[in-house]
């Protein structure tokens, strides 16, 4: 559980900071890359889910 509230915050702090960048000075790549970083980020918390999901029906853990 606390890796995925820790995958939540990161995410959270990601998409913050892609708004203040945006808001002030607008690099393009700086932006870019905050996005890119959070939505891999984002794509972790899916795979923890998923994987919560199928453990609960048996199969057994994805990751």
């Amino acid at each position: 559980m606390a890796k995925e509230a820790n995958l939540a915050w990161g995410y959270v702090a990601l998409r913050v900071a892609h708004s203040i960048v945006q808001a002030s000075s607008n690099p393009i790549m700086v932006r870019f890359g905050l996005f890119a970083a959070s939505e891999i980020t984002m794509l972790g918390l899916l795979l923890k889910g998923f994987s919560a999901i199928y453990a609960a029906k048996g199969v057994g853990s994805l990751i």
